[in-house]
């Protein structure tokens, strides 16, 4: 996920590159709020 957001230039919330601990730390945390 992460390559795919980079490969279509789409910035992080800083402004920098995706990577994958970010995309995974997103999707636990979103996890955690959905139980």
């Amino acid at each position: 996920m992460a390559k795919h957001l980079n490969d279509k230039k789409i910035k992080s919330k800083k402004g920098g590159k995706w990577d994958k601990s970010v995309v995974t730390a997103i999707v636990r945390r979103q996890q955690e709020e959905e139980k």
